[in-house]
């Protein structure tokens, strides 16, 4: 099955909670050198862009965004 991650760069907030939830989930440490998703910022336009790696199945850098509505 095809999954499909939508990234609404208008809803990040720029916080990094999905960089230190990746670099936990796959290190076992808040490093954020060492996560798979990077959040490019542009402070000057008031903009952040997060680049999800859409690699995990359960993606843990989703489940900690403050703009994904809660499904559970």
């Amino acid at each position: 099955m095809t999954k499909l991650l939508m990234i609404h760069p208008e809803k990040c907030t720029g916080c990094e909670n999905c960089v230190l939830a990746c670099s936990f989930n796959h290190e076992k440490d808040f490093r954020p050198a060492a996560t798979r998703v990077h959040v490019f910022a542009w402070e000057r336009e008031g903009i952040s862009i997060p680049m999800m790696c859409q690699q995990c199945g359960d993606a843990p850098c989703i489940k900690v965004c403050p703009q994904v509505p809660c499904t559970g």
